[in-house]
């Protein structure tokens, strides 16, 4: 935390730290026992949101726990057109066998997201 902050702590750093490893323990086993999608997605989410509510209520200001909300960058885009172009001829010479959309476009998104939110609370507090 920032020097010559008042904000009120509602829980100990070092509470909070044990949180987060009891935390970090949900969700090695929640990817060991890999219970599948939805499930996986769902699930994946409460460690993160739980981590950073922990850090909050220490009182951590959101800033220091590395969140922010901010528009694509140029080298994200970049980096999603190079993906693009290089799935391109994959997509173009495959057999389609259809897909679903959930699956393709919501699942990885709330995984990559969950994992996200576990991680940035995981560290924001080490930083």
């Amino acid at each position: 935390m920032t020097e010559g902050t008042n904000r009120a702590r509602r829980l100990s750093l070092p509470a909070a730290a044990g949180i987060i490893l009891c935390l970090w323990l949900i969700y090695t086993l929640l990817f060991t026992f890999n219970p599948g999608e939805p499930l996986m997605s769902i699930l994946g989410f409460i460690p993160g949101v739980l981590g950073i509510v922990t850090l909050r209520a220490a009182g951590l200001t959101a800033e220091e726990c590395n969140l922010r909300l901010a528009p694509v960058s140029r080298a994200g885009l970049g980096a999603l057109a190079a993906v693009t172009l290089l799935l391109a001829p994959i997509l173009l010479t495959g057999r389609w066998v259809g897909a679903d959309w959930i699956s393709v476009l919501v699942h990885p998104l709330a995984s990559g997201v969950s994992q996200e939110l576990f991680f940035r609370a995981a560290f924001g507090q080490w930083r």
